[in-house]
């Protein structure tokens, strides 16, 4: 198992990157998230802060892109109010990516490709 911060442990390319990044905005998506997360979730796990927002996810995907093949892929699991400006963000790194809907209709996932 590799433990660390967004890539940092991964020394080699790979054709497949999955993760499940902290992807609530502290300041403005806390309330809306189930008391019984925020008891059971360390909250590195859930939260980042707004400032660092946007910043975090550009460097995971520049870090992501880096790393990936030619011909592999990105997936992640995101918030339903930041997809689509995630999406943009990827977006100046992979050639393609969609947004993908969890089982009750909800924007949940961002899929890249690394033509």
């Amino acid at each position: 198992m590799l433990k660390g911060d967004r890539c940092t442990p991964l020394k080699t390319k790979v054709d497949f990157i999955v993760t499940n990044p902290p992807y609530i905005d502290f300041e403005t998506g806390r309330e809306g998230v189930h008391f019984q997360t925020d008891r059971r979730e360390p909250a590195i796990a859930l939260y980042l802060g707004s400032e660092e927002y946007d910043s975090w996810f550009s460097k995971l995907f520049e870090d992501s892109w880096n790393l990936i093949n030619s011909g592999g892929a990105f997936l992640m699991e995101g918030h339903e109010d930041k997809l689509e400006i995630q999406k943009t963000m990827a977006l100046k790194k992979f050639d393609r990516a969609q947004i993908i809907k969890d089982y009750t209709g909800a924007d949940r996932f961002l899929l890249a490709y690394k033509d």
